[in-house]
């Protein structure tokens, strides 16, 4: 039956008994609970509130009908959860903690009320966990209460690490290890979501579940039960034992299956950007330990997975950084190159590298960089002997973006080492990379690197490296030698006479120039340039050198 609610009633005692008024209220409760009108909504918490004020304190149906009120009109109203009035649910829960039907609809009214960070710490400083330590005991036996209990202690704890302390002093850590193990879906999702939080950031409880045995339950829960939601939450709290902890990565890649549940997740998640992070940060952290795990991502489909996840999130700079990451290590496996050609991941790249390089004013400049080197790391790994690849590069204008990358970031050390390797690697026995990067200007900004890195081994190593694969034609050699690119090279080998790849990659670009030089410009070039040959006369390969 509906009845229409009038605050007033309630506030000035309409009702000729407290029985009467108790009962007009619980009809109104049901009556409202449906409605759309959230202001509305918000009123009747207000006022059922303070009616819960006073003796009703004590009243144990006023408790019942309050708290049923609040649960129901929460549930699936997000936006009501910070209109939880989380200190009186306290209150009355500390008021009747033997009843059952309370404790149950308190507890889960404070998991939707602690669901935001100022309510949490409300709870926080008024004794909650301590509250929820004494419940884990109290209610053992419980399902609904444990659920509740795990659920609100993972809330509280969620980014405090005074409540994540506080969790341990008062036994809950321990308490909660000790329901992973449920046959219970629910309380063991649970666990494995209050672990997660437990564990994140949190060095000490981190050790101590990994003494208390929670990485060997976390795996079995995960071989336990096939339902997703349960196997991401456990493999969440697994990556955040392992950062305290990296033997633990040894028994999370034991699990034969466990690739595989990534990327099952990875795949089947892609609409939450929360969940393609986790999931890309748990790939990139196997990929860069198991050679293995990089074989098996790509046997499976992963390399498309995280390709889709780049081209959808490229906008979220966490979601794009793990993707490239993660894209990084596994581009050393040869058919995974050949999934980045097949799945025009070079594009997915490019357009990455193209979004943050156009908008560096909308990110701050650290983030820009970081990403456009993360693009540059991949690209030089998706090149390595792929030639598909690197006709991508050159057509999608990956080449211009690394050039006007290394031009804005001048200052940046890495951004020219990365540049000089991708550049090099991309150039590699590709003649349309080489055609569109001489056009574009690389001649020219490798000096300007050599110029402003001249101590720098990998600018000058992979620089001079990239200098070689394009002295394959006369038009790009008269271009190194108009802008008199020898100087730079042959300071470098004058200073680093025992760096085995930058000798042989200088005296190799020497030799390349001369192949393109007539006899007469040939003695020329290197009566000029002698200093540098006349310091090495037998090389470093004790091979008698001319001239």
């Amino acid at each position: 039956m509906e009845v229409e609610y009038v605050p007033e009633r309630f506030l000035e005692g309409v009702y000729e008994s407290d029985l009467e008024r108790r009962a007009a209220l619980h009809r109104c409760f049901r009556g409202i609970a449906k409605t759309k009108d959230l202001e509305l909504v918000r009123d009747v918490v207000d006022d059922a509130t303070k009616f819960t004020d006073g003796d009703n304190l004590e009243s144990e149906t006023v408790a019942r009908n309050y708290l049923y009120l609040l649960q129901y009109l929460c549930k699936d109203r997000k936006s009501l959860n910070s209109h939880v009035p989380v200190l009186r649910v306290l209150q009355l829960l500390r008021n009747f903690k033997g009843d059952l039907e309370i404790v149950t609809r308190g507890s889960s009214c404070l998991v939707a009320g602690c669901t935001e960070e100022k309510p949490r710490a409300l709870a926080l400083n008024h004794g909650c966990i301590e509250f929820v330590a004494t419940l884990f005991t109290d209610y053992s036996s419980d399902k609904k209460v444990l659920e509740n209990c795990l659920a609100l202690l993972a809330n509280v704890c969620h980014g405090s690490k005074t409540a994540k302390n506080l969790a341990a002093q008062t036994g809950c850590v321990r308490a909660v290890h000790n329901l992973v193990d449920s046959e219970d879906i629910g309380i063991a999702y649970s666990s494995c979501v209050a672990i997660r939080n437990l564990s994140a950031s949190e060095v000490a409880n981190s050790r101590t579940l990994i003494e208390l045995g929670a990485v060997g339950s976390l795996l079995a829960a995960i071989r336990r039960f096939k339902e997703r939601k349960t196997r991401y939450q456990a493999l969440c709290a697994l990556q955040n034992m392992a950062q305290t902890n990296r033997d633990v990565y040894k028994q999370i890649l034991g699990e034969e299956s466990v690739v595989d549940i990534v990327v099952d997740i990875l795949g089947a998640e892609s609409k939450f950007p929360g969940v393609q992070l986790n999931c890309l940060q748990i790939l990139h952290s196997f990929a860069q330990r198991d050679e293995s795990a990089c074989q098996r991502v790509g046997r499976i489909g992963g390399v498309k997975l995280i390709i889709n996840a780049l081209r959808r999130s490229k906008d979220i700079p966490e979601v794009a950084n793990s993707a490239l990451l993660t894209l990084r290590f596994i581009l050393f496996e040869a058919a995974n190159r050949d999934d980045m050609d097949q799945f025009q991941g070079m594009d997915a790249v490019a357009d990455c590298f193209n979004h943050y390089l156009s908008g560096i004013g909308s990110e701050s400049r650290a983030v820009v960089e970081l990403i456009i080197n993360n693009c540059m790391r991949v690209l030089s790994n998706a090149t390595i002997d792929n030639l598909p690849n690197k006709n991508a590069a050159a057509i999608n204008g990956t080449v211009k973006m690394v050039v006007e990358a290394m031009t804005i970031f001048l200052e940046s050390k890495d951004v020219q080492e990365q540049g000089s390797r991708c550049l090099r690697n991309m150039a590699d026995r590709c003649d349309l990379n080489r055609h569109v990067q001489i056009e574009s200007g690389v001649i020219e900004r490798l000096v300007l690197s050599f110029l402003g890195y001249p101590e720098n081994l990998i600018v000058l190593e992979h620089g001079i490296a990239c200098l070689v694969n394009l002295a394959n034609a006369e038009p790009a050699v008269q271009r190194i030698k108009d802008i008199n690119v020898i100087d730079s090279v042959g300071r470098a080998l004058n200073d680093y006479p025992k760096h085995l790849e930058i000798q042989s990659q200088g005296q190799a670009l020497i030799s390349r120039i001369n192949i393109f030089s007539k006899p007469e410009q040939e003695e020329n070039f290197v009566a000029e340039k002698g200093s540098v040959l006349q310091k090495f006369p037998r090389g470093i390969f004790g091979k008698k050198r001319i001239g």
